[in-house]
C-alpha cells in the first residue's frame, strides 16, 4: 500500500482532520475493530474511532467502565441493605 494512506483521522497539530472512514478495521490478534462511532467525547460531539469487539459492542472508556462499576457498587449496596432490613425484621 505504498503511497496510499489508509481511510480514517490524520493527525495535525494537537488534533485531528476527519476523512471518510470505510467501515471497520479488523485487529484480529486483539479481538477487537475500530470502527466510527458518532457521539460526545471530552464534550465534543462528532464522530470517532472506537473500538468494538467481535460481536459489535462497543468497548468501553475508562470513565464509561469507572462509570459502570460505580452503579454496579451502587446497586450492590442498596440490595444488601434491603437483604438486611428484611432479616432485622424476621428476627425474634
Amino acid at each position: 500500500m505504498a503511497g496510499r494512506a489508509a481511510p480514517g483521522p490524520r493527525a495535525h497539530g494537537r488534533g485531528y482532520t476527519r476523512t471518510p472512514l470505510r467501515g471497520f478495521l479488523p485487529r484480529r490478534l486483539l479481538g477487537v475493530s475500530l470502527g466510527p462511532w458518532q457521539g460526545v467525547w471530552e464534550g465534543r460531539e462528532t464522530e470517532w474511532i472506537r473500538l468494538f469487539r467481535s460481536d459489535a459492542s462497543l468497548v468501553p472508556t475508562g470513565d464509561e467502565a469507572a462509570r459502570a462499576e460505580r452503579q454496579r457498587a451502587e446497586t450492590a449496596e442498596a440490595e444488601l441493605a434491603r437483604l438486611r432490613a428484611l432479616l432485622a425484621e424476621r428476627k425474634p
